[in-house]
């Protein structure tokens, strides 16, 4: 199962970077603890940590990546 969510992960990331910079996503949680076990996909939702790259430093430009990974997220759900 673990693979898989990566695997649906970094599609997902691929698919982003075609429209905004992603530089580094990172996975925690049920999804890959004790080698994603834990996680029940009916049930487990997947954590992801998101930062946002360094070259995009005024608030303006952050306010913007910001809503366009919040429509990205969305295809993810």
């Amino acid at each position: 199962m673990k693979d898989k969510i990566i695997k649906l992960i970094k599609d997902w990331m691929n698919e982003v970077s075609q429209d905004i910079q992603l530089d580094t996503v990172y996975l925690f949680g049920s999804a890959i603890y004790l080698d994603g076990r834990m996680f029940k996909p009916e049930k487990s939702d997947l954590d992801l940590i998101i930062l946002i790259p360094d070259n995009i430093q005024s608030a303006l430009e952050r306010k913007s990546w910001i809503e366009k990974i919040k429509e990205h997220k969305a295809t993810l759900e």
